[in-house]
């Protein structure tokens, strides 16, 4: 996440658009009661899926989730546990690009 958001604000920032990255950390209680709020990446209020036009996922994937499935994103080639920092690039990009003026 650290990394795409750097990249973003290094090609964004000269634009005159500001790149800010809040980070809101679910408490264990959050995370059972609503497994798929976890790995959440929004932009603007807009989910990091509906922009790339990917779809959310859930799948059993370590001991830290315990006997619940986690959130993941599924492009038409791949299931990601991890959003990969050229994906979240990608969807600040298409976000940005409707912040600039015509």
């Amino acid at each position: 996440m650290d990394k795409a958001v750097l990249q973003l604000k290094e090609k964004l920032n000269p634009l005159g658009i500001e790149v800010i990255l809040k980070k809101t950390k679910l408490t264990l209680k959050e995370f059972r009661k609503d497994p798929i709020q976890s790995n959440r990446i929004l932009f603007n209020g807009k989910l990091l899926e509906d922009l790339i036009d990917a779809k959310t996922g859930q799948n059993q994937c370590c001991d830290v989730c315990g006997d619940k499935e986690c959130r993941t994103v599924k492009t038409e080639e791949e299931l990601y546990e991890t959003i990969p920092a050229e994906m979240i690039v990608r969807a600040g990009f298409i976000v940005a690009q409707a912040e600039i003026p015509a």
